[in-house]
């Protein structure tokens, strides 16, 4: 990959967390959509969950933003006690649902970081964390928490962007920067691919683990639709070291016109390419061995419909 293009910030340096809560506060009420691609990803956590076969007492969820995962977790597990967590107050407003047939109550959403997690050690069945944690500015500190807080034998199911996404986005942002500045700023965040997170997950100290990919390619019937998209779901420029100011007058226009030039489909619009990565890990139990080892089979295929 051409270097311009590659941010060299280390991504425990990368990202100012409170660009990122100020994102998620602004994303909360587009998000509550059972049609969005973090919702339809997050069904897809609930079917590789299914399919390994545990019946979960107690399930965190971070990194919840809608909380139509939360919801779809109590109708699958309405035994389990599902505790949310997020890391903005807006989206914890919406991962709050009512639940209830006779009394509707709300069981609130807790607001908190990616590298501390306020709960005790050994406290959850499950951990899920749908499409957030290339948003945590340290991934192996916040996944290393994730298995502070599982149970001996608990189960990890993630999904997070992967380092394909978004390239034709990357190639036209560092060439539109070059031609102003001559320099690429770092715009997007670092992303791992399949093998560099699965050694993650491994380094972090979980069991059995598993990462695989679904890339798509996605229509879009332009870029201000795509940054669009992407602004509901709570994406946007959250580096610490992005260039300072307003963004130049006639920027996105020239940034439009490059990507349509060089990115254009046959019958309109232009290509967005994207990957998504899933994962399932264990906190190892020792008198549980063999049969984690049986569960870690590989998973079905996910269907998604690539449309933000």
């Amino acid at each position: 990959m051409d270097d311009n293009i590659v941010s060299f910030i280390e991504p425990s340096q990368q990202l100012n967390p409170y660009r990122v809560r100020h994102a998620w506060q602004k994303c909360g009420d587009d998000l509550v959509d059972p049609t969005s691609l973090i919702t339809q990803i997050g069904k897809q956590l609930i079917i590789r969950l299914e399919e390994i076969k545990i019946e979960p007492k107690h399930i965190l969820n971070f990194g919840e933003r809608s909380g139509l995962l939360t919801a779809d977790l109590r109708k699958k597990w309405p035994k389990a006690k599902v505790t949310t967590a997020t890391m903005a107050q807006a989206a914890a407003i919406h991962a709050a649902p009512y639940h209830g047939f006779i009394r509707k109550t709300r069981q609130p959403a807790i607001v908190t970081g990616d590298r501390l997690l306020p709960f005790k050690r050994n406290s959850f069945d499950v951990v899920i964390s749908n499409m957030a944690l290339h948003w945590c500015n340290n991934q192996k500190a916040t996944l290393r928490e994730m298995r502070r807080v599982l149970k001996p034998g608990g189960a990890f199911l993630m999904s997070m962007a992967g380092g394909e996404s978004l390239q034709e986005l990357k190639v036209c942002l560092a060439d539109e920067d070059k031609l102003r500045w001559g320099k690429a700023w770092p715009r997007l965040p670092q992303l791992p691919d399949m093998h560099s997170f699965g050694d993650l997950l491994a380094s972090s100290g979980f069991y059995q683990t598993i990462v695989d990919r679904d890339p798509i390619q996605a229509p879009f019937p332009d870029l201000n639709t795509l940054l669009k998209g992407l602004k509901k779901m709570g994406a946007g420029n959250h580096h610490k070291n992005r260039l300072s100011g307003l963004t130049p007058k006639g920027y996105f226009t020239e940034l439009s016109q490059s990507y349509s030039k060089r990115f254009s489909l046959p019958n309109g619009g232009i290509n967005v390419s994207m990957e998504i990565l899933f994962g399932h890990a264990w906190k190892a139990d020792p008198s549980r061995v063999e049969e984690q080892q049986t569960q870690s089979c590989a998973l079905p295929k996910p269907t998604i419909d690539p449309q933000l």
